[in-house]
């Protein structure tokens, strides 16, 4: 909170995933939403992305899709992997899947292995042949990743050790595959 009234953007947008995680940490979901955007104004691209995701799920009324939409696509111009995956869903739904493959393709070339076999897993069984395609894609790059980790050591993940650690013993961490499925569920990607 210290580092955050001194406008430290990484402190205002942990401190907005605290308090919207409510572990103990005084304020409201107003306070975090005004975190996420001064945060997010500084420039944080997962802030960007998170402010996406608060107006996607009306964190502070009804979901604002169009919002939303602009939040992912600032987060993926500034090169947050999940802000493009976020922002080919809306195309999909669109039925631009040419804008997707084009954004998915941006969020495989920067993100972990983890979030790229899960990503993967998400569009193998999709009917459209080029977003099997970005499956394959995916699938490959994580395979990789995977061989290219020296011998002996745990690949890179998604979060660190401690702070995964810290996540589940607030009963709060949830696998990215379910959070990908979840998302590519409700948006119609692929079915329950």
């Amino acid at each position: 909170r210290a580092a955050a009234e001194l406008k430290h953007a990484w402190a205002q947008f942990n401190l907005a995933c605290l308090i919207h995680r409510e572990d103990g940490v005084p304020g409201e979901l107003t306070e975090a939403l005004t975190l996420l955007a001064r945060s997010a104004r500084q420039g944080n691209v997962k802030a960007m992305n998170m402010l996406g995701r608060c107006c996607e799920e009306g964190w502070r009324g009804s979901p604002k899709p169009a919002a939303a939409r602009r939040w992912y696509l600032r987060a993926a111009h500034g090169g947050c992997f999940r802000g493009p995956f976020h922002a080919a869903r809306y195309f999909i739904a669109d039925g631009d899947t040419d804008q997707a493959v084009q954004w998915l393709r941006r969020s495989i070339a920067s993100a972990p292995a983890d979030f790229c076999e899960e990503l993967g897993a998400a569009f193998a069984d999709h009917p459209d042949e080029r977003l099997r395609a970005i499956s394959a894609l995916a699938c490959t790059r994580a395979a990789h990743a995977a061989r290219q980790a020296p011998t002996g050591e745990p690949r890179a993940q998604t979060v660190s050790t401690e702070f995964a650690a810290s996540r589940r013993r607030r009963r709060r961490i949830r696998p990215v595959g379910r959070v990908v499925r979840r998302i590519a569920v409700s948006v119609g990607i692929v079915r329950q």
